[in-house]
């Protein structure tokens, strides 16, 4: 006969109790213990889990600061194998902390470290991430529950913020998800926000240090205008695939940005809350006092951080998002801009800054309306003229060198800039042409400060152009005087001291680089209009006598919707700037002569030695 095999029971894990475990181990005894300890790290029996944790819940009086190993050994258990599962061993966490606030520090650590996902390669991306948000919504809701109950957990998180966050050359995915969550944590601690958005500023401004536009695009900086042109028209079609930015720190960034801008937006709508009409309709409307104490923390932020940093490129750009939303805040960012600059005892390379900022403020925002622009610019003409004025009273009469005049110079650049860039709103009609008039440009420029010598020549081609057109300055006599000076320096190999200070030509909102967060800033964004109005070309034909039709570029009145200045002067704003990035150091281009071989008589140079 053959024996039976007796079939054999499943094995059933033994539950220890964790009472008598702690306190065998409070009297030198861990055998007991060390079994526990054991099977929670083997074995993940849901169940078995599930009792241990109620155990655990019952015995938070007794983990006090001697139990930090037990703790830790806790919290390297797999909790979070089922949803279930984790609920129970946040509710855990919860309880511990309240009543042994010894172990909250290193809680909110093992807390904060889940927001920083691994993600395993050999499973679907998309089914880990969908898993992990779900896991970072409980955490949200333990953070939130402890925050609750301890009034000094705040204190004690912030620094473990910063020291959490993920390194800079680290995975996106983690970037994100950890900042993403960060935002979420100042939804409930209103108090702290400040603190939050500044730290994540500041690494958005590492990453952005480290993505400048010539590595983001390198093809900006060919020499030929037509390969430029070519990849403007090729940046505007990356940035409408919303593609994957190449250079790895700009994608960092991008991310960031749209994170950041989808938070303002968020806070500006009150999360899209909407509102019903008397007619039955609905709208969502914007939540001024909410976004206007965002805008304050934000504005600190700009002080804080931006303005100290040396020409960052596209983190500035929260500045320009979130004025959008309402003309206070609009006429508040000028004004705080204005009031750093003309304050005296602010730092100069603060004021050159602010001067900066404002003229692009002005030139790219299409939100700002145009009796705002014109506010300013009258504002600024009439601080430049008193400049002036003082400048040549002052008994010591400093010379026109840049490093005197710095924020004189850098003003003057700024109101050029805008001039140029918005010369279809500013000369719309005869009354805006008079008004124009009144600032007087034909004094600024023939001051004995000379700020066309100083400023981009670019920039000084185009104004020229335009001033003249509409006959409220000549410049063409201090320009060529200056091309002249410059010629005879070089010739001569003269020495100029002030060389070296060549206006920065830095602007801050400069053309907006990055694809994903790019949704946010081009309907907001103001590109350079290169044509005349039907208005302002009428106003030139019957203002402008036969005699001045020297100002005038050939066929004005032919064409309806027709350019001033030619496809050459364009490639400032046309070529996202190349004179910006590139960081010339002379003043003015001056076109090379084919200058004859050592040995051999130069008449240029003779001639000048003539003069003398």
């Amino acid at each position: 006969m053959s024996k039976k095999t007796a079939k054999k029971k499943p094995y059933i894990q033994k539950k220890f109790d964790v009472t008598v475990a702690l306190e065998q181990h409070k009297k030198g005894k861990n055998d007991l213990y060390l079994d526990l300890m054991t099977q929670l790290k083997k074995y993940q029996d849901v169940k078995l889990l599930k009792a241990y944790l109620t155990d655990f819940q019952d015995c938070v009086s007794l983990l006090d600061g001697r139990y930090y190993d037990f703790v830790r050994d806790v919290s390297v258990v797999n909790w979070f194998v089922n949803e279930a599962l984790s609920k129970h061993y946040l509710s855990f966490l919860k309880r511990l902390v309240v009543a042994q606030p010894v172990h909250l520090k290193f809680i909110l650590q093992k807390l904060l470290q889940h927001f920083k996902p691994a993600l395993n390669s050999s499973l679907p991306v998309d089914i880990q991430q969908k898993e992990h948000w779900i896991l970072c919504g409980h955490i949200q809701l333990a953070l939130k529950s402890i925050y609750d109950n301890m009034p000094m957990m705040p204190n004690v998180l912030m620094s473990l913020l910063q020291k959490e966050f993920p390194y800079f050359k680290g995975n996106v995915f983690t970037v994100e998800c950890y900042t993403r969550n960060l935002l979420q944590i100042s939804m409930f601690m209103p108090d702290h926000r400040y603190k939050i958005l500044e730290l994540i500023i500041t690494k958005m401004v590492n990453f952005d240090v480290l993505s400048p536009r010539h590595e983001i695009f390198p093809e900006n900086e060919s020499d030929d205008l037509t390969e430029m042109i070519d990849v403007v028209a090729k940046t505007e079609f990356d940035l409408n695939t919303g593609q994957l930015m190449k250079h790895p720190q700009a994608e960092m960034l991008d991310v960031l940005m749209h994170i950041l801008l989808s938070h303002i937006q968020n806070v500006a709508y009150n999360n899209f809350e909407k509102t019903s009409l008397p007619d039955g309709s609905v709208q969502t409307k914007i939540d001024l006092p909410s976004c206007k104490k965002l805008y304050r923390e934000l504005l600190l932020i700009f002080e804080n951080v931006i303005l100290p940093t040396h020409k960052t490129c596209h983190v500035q750009f929260f500045m320009f998002y979130v004025c959008k939303y309402h003309i206070l805040l609009c006429d508040g960012f000028l004004d705080y801009l204005w009031k750093k600059f003309s304050n005296p005892n602010t730092e100069p390379i603060f004021r050159v800054t602010c001067s900066s900022y404002l003229g692009s403020f002005l030139a790219r925002s299409k939100y700002l309306p145009v009796s705002s622009l014109l506010v300013c610019l009258e504002v600024f003409c009439q601080w430049i003229h008193d400049y002036i004025d003082m400048a040549s009273n002052n008994k010591d009469k400093k010379p026109a060198f840049l490093k005197n005049h710095e924020p004189f110079y850098y003003l003057c650049q700024a109101v050029f800039y805008v001039f140029v860039f918005r010369v279809r709103d500013i000369l719309d009609s005869e009354k805006a042409i008079r008004r124009a008039l009144s600032w007087n440009f034909q004094r600024i420029i023939t001051c004995y400060l000379n700020p066309l010598k100083f400023c981009m020549p670019q920039l000084v081609n185009k104004f020229a152009s335009i001033t003249e057109l509409y006959q409220l300055a000549m410049c063409d006599t201090i320009i060529e005087k200056n091309r002249r000076e410059i010629l005879k320096e070089e010739s001569f190999q003269i020495a100029y001291v002030d060389r070296d200070c060549i206006l920065n030509s830095f602007f801050p909102f400069d053309p907006y680089l990055l694809s994903r967060s790019s949704l946010f800033i081009q309907p907001i964004y103001r590109e350079y209009d290169t044509t005349v109005p039907n208005n302002q070309t009428t106003y030139l034909k019957n203002h402008i006598d036969d005699d001045d039709d020297d100002f005038l570029p050939q066929d004005v009145n032919d064409a309806e919707d027709r350019t001033i200045l030619s496809i050459d002067e364009f490639s400032l704003f046309n070529d996202c700037d190349k004179e910006i990035s590139s960081g010339g150091s002379r003043a003015y281009d001056i076109p090379r002569r084919n200058w004859k071989s050592k040995g051999e008589k130069n008449e240029i140079v003779e001639a000048m030695m003539a003069s003398l």
